[in-house]
Parts: structure tokens; C-alpha cells; sequence
């Protein structure tokens, strides 16, 4: 429970920290803002932040207010590894989410939590959710992160079925373009479905529709310039019916990684199906090693047959055989659908 008597009134008891991918989250002493690869971080001690194990990240608490800043709201969604809330910035009064690890996580999900941070804000992309603050309230990490008023694909999908041949695969499209930006930015998520995409109003993108769509939570992503492992030896994370067979093989994840994903997702927007599920989670898992997708043409006839071809690419088993990049995926995908730019 908060002890909001002990909650931070001030900005004086927030620390800042900087969300860098390739030098990770730097404290500099007194508060400051540094980094290892900048040059004012030379000549000056810089502390990595660590968990204290006898500190818990506390949950945040409806009505209170953050570092005198972040008035906490409603909450949004809860996972695994964390809870999101609603929240408004009073400073610069705007809507914002905030994004706290749940109570009594373990040391590796704080430090993916790190991660997440640092990785979310090296992408930079109008298809990729932005993170606006990072910052510790009484060794409390709190991501702030700009607030989507939006749906799910997941949630459309449940409601709608199968979505239409006009916005599906425009929504897929703009996937393509996130994903386009993460692997530019060394970055590769691992967990793309239908539950990490959200697609929000917005005038900008009329000729979408005036739609676009979000990628969001990168808790399972990973820099490509480094081989260090966020998961235990033999520990899998994710979504059994959207990992990609190297995942399950403790193989080693790449670009591809995330076109396989693209792939499944891709299928279940066309059909309304989910591609590898099955009943139970080891079903599911073999599913995703052995069986062939079935065509999605058969499911939706009026899906174009050039599609097939590109969703069975993208599927393929083993990574070799897959789309060598996202750019290529995507030129493939517009002239399958007729589409131009979005």
C-alpha cells in the first residue's frame, strides 16, 4: 500500500535519468543528466541506478500526485510485469500514461523495465508510442509515456471479426513503418500482436483514414548491437501463439524475428483467426515449430493472391528463408495490395 504522506511534493525528490539504448540508463551525481557516450559525461563519476532489494516498487495509487508533477488517474491496464494509469503532466497540462514494474518484481523484470525505457525512447517514429519522461520518486521507476486515447487491434478484432480489406491492411502497412524504425534504431521488439498495437484518431494521417496506428510495450525488445540476455537460460516470455520458432528454440532473434510476427498478425487481421493456437500452450508451441499456415486466401477469398506469397515468406520456418528486411517486406506488401504511401 502508498504511504502517501511520503510521496514526493517537490520536484526536488525526483531524479532524472537519461534513456539512452546504446548507454543505457547513466545517473549522474546530484541529479544531473549524463550519459557514458557523451562528452560532459567524461570527467565526472556516473552511477548506473540499481534496485535495492529491500526497496519495492510501490503501485501507484489513484489521486495522488508525483513529483509534483504527475497527478495519477484512472488505471489503464495491468500486466505481467507492470500496471499503466492514466495521468495528467500539470506543468505542461497534458494527458500522459504513466508506467510502473509491479510490486515485488524480480530483479531481472525491474531491469528489463530499464531496458524497455531506454529502448522505447531510441525509436522515434510517429508509429511507435513516445516516451516522454523517465525518472526515479523515492527509487520508484516511472516511465511517462504520451497517452493514446484508442482501441486495440486485439479489441477490434474481438468485436469486428476480420477487418476490412480497406483499413486492415493499411493498419498492416503502418506496422510495417514502426518496425522499419525500430530495426533502423538497432532494435528488434519480439512481441508484435494484436495486443501491443493501438490505433488512435488522428486528423494527420487522412489519407489513412485519419487513423494511425501505435506500437506500444517494449518490454521483451532487444538492442541488436548487444548479446545480452534479458531472460534466464531456458526461460521463454511472450505469447506462445505469436513467438517465432527461433524463439522457441532458444536460438538467437533478429529483424526476422519481428516479420515472422508481422506475419501471424497479418493473418489473424485478414481472417479474424488466430494462426497457431491451439488447445493449450504446448499445442500452441508446436503448432508454431511444425505446421504449415493455412492460406489465407482459402479463409478470405477476396484477399488478392499476390498476398499469399508475401504472408508465406514472412512465415517461413527458418529465418533464412524469410524477408531479409522490413523495407523489402513492405514494397512487396503495398504492390500486393495497390497501396501507395501513408
Amino acid at each position: 500500500m502508498v504511504d502517501r504522506d511520503r510521496l514526493p511534493g517537490s520536484a526536488g525528490f525526483v531524479r532524472r535519468h537519461a534513456v539512452d539504448a546504446d548507454a543505457g540508463i547513466v545517473l549522474a551525481e546530484g541529479g544531473g543528466v549524463t550519459s557514458q557516450q557523451t562528452p560532459r559525461a567524461r570527467g565526472r563519476r556516473a552511477l548506473r541506478p540499481t534496485f535495492d532489494s529491500g526497496v519495492r516498487p510501490r503501485p501507484l495509487v489513484e489521486g495522488i500526485v508525483l513529483g509534483g508533477r504527475y497527478r495519477v488517474d484512472a488505471p489503464i491496464a495491468e500486466g505481467g510485469m507492470g500496471e499503466v494509469h492514466a495521468a495528467h503532466d500539470l506543468t505542461l497540462d497534458r494527458p500522459v500514461a504513466l508506467k510502473v514494474v509491479r510490486p515485488g518484481a524480480a530483479e531481472e523484470e525491474r531491469r528489463r523495465f530499464l531496458r524497455e525505457a531506454a529502448l522505447t525512447a531510441s525509436v522515434r517514429h510517429p508509429n511507435v508510442v513516445r516516451v516522454l519522461d523517465f525518472v526515479f520518486i523515492e527509487d520508484v521507476a516511472v516511465l511517462v509515456l504520451e497517452r493514446l486515447a484508442g482501441t486495440t487491434l486485439r479489441v477490434r478484432i474481438e468485436h469486428e471479426g476480420a477487418l476490412d480489406l480497406e483499413r486492415g491492411p493499411r493498419y498492416l502497412d503502418q506496422l510495417l513503418g514502426a518496425l522499419a524504425a525500430c530495426h533502423q534504431s538497432r532494435v528488434v521488439h519480439r512481441d508484435v500482436k494484436p495486443e501491443n498495437l493501438i490505433v488512435v484518431t488522428d486528423p494527420a494521417h487522412a489519407s489513412c483514414g485519419a487513423e494511425r496506428l501505435v506500437l506500444v510495450d517494449f518490454g521483451l525488445g532487444k538492442p541488436l548491437a548487444r548479446h545480452t540476455p534479458l531472460t534466464a537460460d531456458g526461460v521463454v516470455v511472450g505469447t506462445p501463439g505469436y513467438y517465432a520458432p527461433e524463439q522457441l528454440l532458444g536460438r538467437p532473434v533478429d529483424e526476422r524475428t519481428d516479420i515472422h510476427q508481422f506475419g501471424v498478425t497479418a493473418y489473424e487481421v485478414l481472417t479474424g483467426r488466430r494462426l497457431f493456437e491451439r488447445d493449450g500452450a504446448h499445442a500452441t508451441m508446436l503448432a508454431v515449430l511444425t505446421s504449415e499456415p493455412p492460406s489465407v486466401c482459402e479463409a478470405r477469398p477476396k484477399v488478392p493472391p499476390a498476398v499469399e506469397g508475401v504472408l508465406r515468406h514472412a512465415l517461413a520456418k527458418d529465418p533464412e528463408d524469410r524477408w531479409g528486411d522490413v523495407a523489402s517486406l513492405r514494397r512487396a506488401w503495398r504492390r500486393a495490395w495497390s497501396l501507395g504511401a501513408c
